[in-house]
Order: structure tokens, then C-alpha cells, then sequence
């Protein structure tokens, strides 16, 4: 096992709205980016680009342990914001990795 995500929040207690919880987010998530490699600057830098450029959202990435590659938590206060975060640095992930862009899904 590289990494270990733990993070369990129930629908109750994120509806409370609790100060330093989740506050007026109501919507969340988490990118995992799997790629070993010897430098993940590259990589974090532009997950960070993609996600300081989607509104509405409260989001950070940092490098997963054993360099298996980078994670971000993103925050939204709804689901259209979380969607537009999520798919941006998706999108960007495989571009920078040499694959087309995705295309674009109807609902």
C-alpha cells in the first residue's frame, strides 16, 4: 500500500454546518492522482493552478506519503462548483499526461 485516504462524514453532521467542519461548504471531494515519479512539483503545481482558478470552491493538493503522487481535497458550496473543480483538474491531469482532453458527457 502506497497511500490510505480517510475521511468519513456523515450527511447529519455535515447538514450541521459545523464551525471548522464544513461551514458553509456543502459539497465534497477528493482527486487522487497515482503517479510515481521521481518529481511531483510538476504535477502539484498544476493541480494547484487548476484548482486557484475554479470559483466557489475551498480546495488545497499536496503530495500523497511515498510519492505515489498528489492528492486534493476540494470543498463547494454546491454540486455545479464541485463538478467544475473536479473535472478541471482531471482534465488537465490528461493533457499533462499526453491524452486528449475528455469529451464532454451529457447528464
Amino acid at each position: 500500500m502506497l497511500a490510505r485516504d480517510r475521511f468519513r462524514i456523515t450527511g447529519e453532521k455535515l447538514a450541521r454546518s459545523i464551525p471548522g467542519m464544513s461551514g458553509p461548504w456543502l459539497a465534497q471531494a477528493t482527486v487522487a492522482v497515482i503517479q510515481p515519479q521521481t518529481s511531483m512539483e510538476p504535477l502539484l503545481d498544476l493541480i494547484r493552478r487548476e484548482l486557484d482558478a475554479v470559483p466557489d470552491v475551498y480546495a488545497g493538493a499536496s503530495r500523497l506519503p511515498n510519492d505515489a503522487g498528489v492528492g486534493a481535497r476540494i470543498m463547494a458550496g454546491d454540486g455545479h462548483a464541485l463538478r467544475r473543480a473536479v473535472l478541471s483538474v482531471w482534465s488537465s491531469v490528461r493533457v499533462q499526461a499526453g491524452m486528449p482532453l475528455p469529451a464532454r458527457r451529457r447528464k
